[in-house]
């Protein structure tokens, strides 16, 4: 009898187990591709992604690779375990469609979000299209107006590349002709031209780094391919905390739950605990100072940095809305936060593969240097180095090509991602309410990759996004929708035969006249999104720089 029963408990066992496995497994929206293998586990293609993540440190072109894999611009994949899954599209004009003309259908994804939320649960990039995004946004929108880039950003970065110039010179006269990698270098100098920019103070690590080569000892290598290795600096505490949360999101992105993990990761770990409490205090002081430095002058015309931008808008925002001005919050250090992190993280990326792109095509790297010296005549006359302003006020249609060639490749900003607001369609299949859409454009292979614990200026692979820097994949274009196909705001195609290629002049038309000049919207490029939420830079500033 015993037997029996155990017998029979065993199986109710094993059926409810595998009820239970059952009902885990992904659970795939009709008609669109997936990964056969990855429907079939209860992790989904979490596994695959995992593994290429750790092999490629970075996540977008797992995505693109599937959409290849299964010949399809839509397809979709499990990220979370017992989660919906995502939509991801490769599609340049189903993506322009989805950002530019379907806002009530589409709204700011929290998943992207929600991979800074541990260290910037305020920034307006987790918000929907909401009255607190439009706040957020009024309140920073004048940190890319043309006039802020001209009369302070400008000077900025210009004196961050002198002084990254200037270390690199130092660096060769040590190095006598070997190679060294630069990847640091870069990071640091773009953080310090945003440090002064945001901040007003400055932070030099740069200038450090060219205090501790002086009377440095270097060790070469035998073999003169072997990169030479210099002694770095030591970097003030609030800079390293400000990198180490930038570089804290690693923990959100490779795991399945990237909120709770992160989460975790920033008040448990005691380094990352003391990098927040330092970025609160230091945003804290610096604030206090700049609300304290306006109230003493009241002079808007006086603007040195973004906190200075920031301080009057808030000013002018409580006056309108009928309040005491508020300083000192977590929405405007997020704000700041954010900034810095995003214009640090895209600026040192697309300065390293402009660098790298320029190496490799020396046609280019003339024919540019050329027309910059012709353009400067009188700056190189007199043996220096054009000024901002200069600068500024040159409009030289072939650098802004070779920028926007270099950002189309770069894939500095690798994706854009949004959430069905309601049930929709994409490509003719339904899409029900709440499910993320992740647009792959250009993907940014990591030019950092370790190495031995060593940083080696290396590519590991590069997967191109369909119709950026690719063949579109085929689609039935009576899949579009009706808006998609009668739109007129779309940019032409890329020329399949090149479109791989690094060539500046696909952007440069010539008109009646014999003028040439750079055209922004000659092809595909979505680097920086579209539409409302789109960088407000670019709707600023429309050219690639």
């Amino acid at each position: 009898m015993a037997f029996i029963v155990y017998g029979l408990l065993a199986i109710l066992v094993g059926i409810s187990a595998f009820s239970l496995y059952k009902l885990a497994l992904p659970k795939p929206l009709k008609g669109i591709p997936y990964d056969v293998a990855s429907s079939k586990r209860v992790l989904g293609d979490l596994p695959d992604a995992t593994a290429w993540m750790q092999e490629r440190k970075e996540f977008w072109s797992f995505l693109q690779a599937r959409c290849q894999q299964l010949k399809s611009p839509i397809v979709q994949v499990w990220m979370q375990p017992l989660g919906k899954p995502f939509i991801v599209v490769s599609d340049y004009i189903e993506t322009q469609d989805i950002m530019v003309r379907r806002h009530a259908q589409f709204d700011r994804s929290a998943w992207l979000g929600d991979m800074f939320w541990a260290i910037s649960p305020r920034n307006m990039t987790r918000f929907l299209t909401n009255d607190d995004w439009r706040a957020h946004r009024r309140l920073m929108v004048d940190a890319m107006s043309p006039k802020f880039l001209r009369n302070v950003a400008s000077p900025y970065g210009h004196a961050g590349a002198m002084s990254l110039i200037k270390l690199w010179n130092a660096k060769m006269e040590i190095a006598e002709g070997r190679a060294f990698s630069v990847f640091d270098d870069v990071t640091k100098s773009a953080m310090d031209a945003m440090w002064a920019a945001v901040f007003g103070s400055d932070i030099s690590t740069t200038q450090g780094q060219i205090n501790a080569l002086k009377g440095c000892s270097v060790q070469f290598s035998s073999d003169r391919n072997v990169p030479v290795e210099f002694p770095s600096a030591e970097d003030p505490e609030t800079f390293t905390a400000m990198l180490t949360l930038g570089n804290s999101v690693a923990w959100a992105a490779s795991s399945p739950l990237p909120k709770t993990t992160h989460w975790l990761a920033v008040n448990l770990i005691p380094n990352l605990r003391r990098a927040m409490k330092l970025k609160k205090d230091f945003l804290s002081g610096m604030l206090h100072a700049a609300s304290q430095k306006f109230a003493a002058s009241q002079d808007e015309d006086n603007v040195k940095h973004i906190l200075d931008l920031v301080v009057q808008r808030e000013v002018a925002l409580a006056q309108k809305e009928g309040r005491a001005p508020e300083f000192d919050t977590q929405d405007i250090r997020d704000e700041l936060f954010g900034f810095l992190l995003a214009g640090n993280e895209t600026t040192s990326a697309t300065i390293c593969w402009g660098l790298k792109m320029l190496a490799d095509h020396p046609r280019v790297q003339n024919k540019l240097r050329t027309i910059l010296q012709e353009t400067h005549i009188q700056a190189r006359k007199e043996g220096r180095t054009p000024s901002p302003q200069e600068m500024f006020n040159a409009n030289i249609a072939y650098l802004e090509a070779t920028l926007a060639e270099i950002l189309r490749h770069a894939g500095s900003a690798p994706g854009n991602t949004r959430r069905t607001m309601e049930n929709t369609e994409i490509f003719g299949h339904q899409i029900p309410k709440g499910y993320d859409v992740l647009m792959v454009s250009v993907i940014n292979p990591r030019l950092d990759v370790p190495s031995r614990g060593k940083r080696m200026l290396i590519v590991i692979q590069l997967m191109n996004g369909a119709g950026y820097t690719s063949p579109p994949l085929p689609i039935d274009e009576s899949r579009r929708s009706i808006e998609s196909i009668k739109a007129n705001d779309i940019a032409g195609m890329w020329d399949e035969s090149d479109v791989s290629q690094f060539v500046p002049e696909r952007w440069l038309v010539t008109d009646e006249k014999g003028q040439v000049t750079y055209d922004q919207k000659a092809g595909p490029f979505q680097s920086f999104g579209a539409g409302l939420r789109g960088c407000f830079g670019k709707q600023e500033y429309p050219g690639p720089c």
